[in-house]
């Protein structure tokens, strides 16, 4: 399985061998390409950047390296060589601070999350025929009522209720979040 995260805690060695690469100039015009166009070679990054070949292939194995560009698919050049075709590997960058394990909190979290916005979504869009289904209970209510209550009764529940499930869904999953990044940073002081 592939991460579609990058995690470093900013005491290890890799946080400031990102760091490094993102300060460069170079590497940034390079993912700045990648992040429009996909599949590109060495040489039209060369071209298109007006960067030395040897300048972009050396960048382009540190970002690499580093986990921020990965090799899509490859091609072949006119000399009947292989060329790799580079793309921008599209992952979230976190840098935690010393002292907190980060890395267990978020495999925790970021299933959830994600589970918590698509479920938020699917909520939204079926929203009306949830709303549609709680109007035909309100019409039987509203039956029932009429026989029992007064007309003001009635009346406002005839008006509806608009019920944001979706959001309530929404809230539910945040509280969910952040009790467990609480949970984790009490158990890591212990």
């Amino acid at each position: 399985m592939v991460d579609k995260y990058i995690l470093v805690s900013l005491d290890e060695k890799k946080s400031k061998d990102l760091a490094n690469v993102i300060s460069n100039d170079t590497s940034r015009k390079i993912l700045d390409y990648l992040g429009e166009h996909d599949k590109v070679a060495p040489v039209h990054l060369s071209k298109k950047l007006n960067i030395p070949i040897s300048t972009v292939t050396y960048n382009l194995n540190h970002l690499k390296k580093q986990g921020l560009v990965e090799t899509k698919d490859h091609a072949w050049s006119d000399k009947g060589k292989k060329v790799e075709l580079y793309s921008i590997a599209r992952k979230l960058i976190i840098i935690a601070p010393k002292g907190f394990d980060w890395k267990d909190s978020l495999k925790k979290i970021i299933p959830i999350g994600l589970v918590g916005l698509v479920g938020t979504a699917l909520l939204k869009v079926f929203q009306p025929v949830i709303q549609l289904t709680g109007t035909k209970e309100m019409l039987i209510m509203e039956e029932a009522a009429e026989e029992a209550v007064a007309d003001t009764a009635v009346n406002t529940l005839s008006q509806g209720v608009y019920n944001p499930y979706w959001l309530f869904f929404l809230i539910f999953v945040c509280i969910i979040i952040v009790t467990i990044v609480y949970l984790d940073y009490r158990r890591s002081k212990k």
